[in-house]
């Protein structure tokens, strides 16, 4: 069975749980569960309209390694998941640590507003939160210079800046945007 028609029986097998054992999932035993199942199980609580409190009993060398969830900080909210997924990698590149919350959600949209369903990605403490800020803004103006439009030195067919190479003629881009024979 592919991860595909995992997800999707997964997401069948939970929606036809009754609120009681949903409530059960993720309020008593979500240390039992994986978090797609977990994530499943909250989104098809709040379609139904059923407020839940997460409760995940640790066990004592558990508790020592947990981090609070007040050093976790939010630093951005994304459009889609897989906007989530690439500044993720992004970010563990450069040795962050993040996760993704909420990834699940979009199956809720519409049941509660679609600004609330949207993927977060999530970093430890105040030191990364500042990293990975600044490597997010640095992505984002590099995005935003990355589709500046230039002109092409063979015809001078003004381009626009995704494309790396004249779509009249197929020249390179060198970087100057001097007409062509100026």
């Amino acid at each position: 069975m592919s991860i595909d028609e995992e997800s999707r029986d997964l997401k069948e097998r939970t929606s036809k749980l009754s609120d009681e054992e949903l409530l059960n999932m993720v309020e008593v035993e979500a240390h039992e569960y994986r978090k797609e199942a977990l994530d499943y199980a909250k989104a098809e609580l709040l379609v139904r309209g059923i407020q839940f409190q997460e409760n995940r009993k640790t066990s004592d060398e558990e508790a020592d390694s947990t981090i609070s969830e007040s050093v976790m900080r939010k630093v951005i909210t994304c459009k889609n998941v897989a906007q989530a997924g690439l500044l993720k990698g992004l970010l563990t590149g450069k040795g962050i640590a993040c996760e993704i919350r909420g990834e699940y959600l979009s199956m809720a949209s519409g049941a509660i507003p679609f600004s609330e369903c949207y993927p977060e990605l999530w970093v430890l403490g105040d030191e990364e939160f500042k990293r990975a800020k600044d490597i997010l803004d640095e992505w984002q103006s590099k995005q935003i210079e990355q589709y500046e439009s230039w002109i092409c030195q063979g015809c001078g067919e003004e381009n626009e800046g995704q494309f790396s190479s004249c779509w009249r003629c197929g020249r390179v881009e060198t970087g100057s945007s001097d007409p062509p024979g100026a």
